[in-house]
């Protein structure tokens, strides 16, 4: 998933410089360096287009580029379109570019089980529920709550048939949310700190510490 607009960013951040590479490059090289991953999708704003089909075909294992959608669920939506035949699909984020193998195989295990497994962290720290003028309105209990990150896994029926059912209406922040509201367990498994998503520029500088430990 590479389609989002950037607006905290400042700039197009999955083609940013990381360590010499475009920012997308680097989750994708750890899906590609999974055995059990057969078949890459990129969704892409439209204009980059064009960028993204460079990575189609060998030496990668990514079988299309396609254009996505103003909103994250018209983007999966269009990702899901293109015919495969994997019994199993994870959704990532290229925004998320320390993605590492094992948290891919540790998905991938529990989908044995399961029929959607996300990685998530538990929540560390006091969180406030505020008003619009910045007030405090409560603090909220943080046992039970997690931070979910992606790559989200499902088995390919399951998110098929939630995207399906899904109300068109819902803005669902991530995948999970279509596939609970279409009333599947959704598996949670410990996820990993370097996981974080770029947001803000000064995210790429803790990306880097933990890329050059692993080049």
């Amino acid at each position: 998933m590479a389609a989002g607009q950037s607006s905290r960013f400042g700039t197009e951040k999955i083609w940013q410089p990381l360590l010499g590479r475009p920012l997308l490059e680097w989750s994708l090289e750890t899906l590609e360096s999974c055995p059990r991953v057969h078949s890459v999708i990129l969704v892409v704003r439209v204009e980059h287009l064009q960028r993204a089909n460079c990575y189609v075909g060998s030496p990668h294992k990514v079988i299309a580029a396609v254009a996505g959608g103003k909103e994250r669920q018209e983007s999966v939506r269009a990702g899901l379109a293109v015919p495969i035949e994997e019994p199993l699909v994870l959704v990532h984020d290229a925004a998320r570019p320390c993605l590492s193998l094992s948290l891919v195989e540790r998905i991938l295990d529990a989908l044995k089980e399961e029929s959607a497994v996300i990685p998530a962290l538990p929540v560390q720290e006091t969180l406030k529920h505020c008003s619009t003028l910045g007030y405090v309105l409560e603090t909220l209990e943080r046992r039970g709550l997690w931070l979910a990150q992606t790559p989200q896994g499902f088995h390919r029926a399951v998110i098929y048939d939630s995207y399906s059912a899904g109300i068109a209406e819902l803005r669902a922040q991530d995948d999970a949310t279509l596939v609970e509201q279409a009333k599947y367990n959704v598996k949670v498994i410990e996820g990993e700190r370097a996981n974080q998503k770029i947001t803000e520029p000064i995210d790429l500088l803790f990306a880097e510490g933990i890329l050059k430990e692993r080049v």
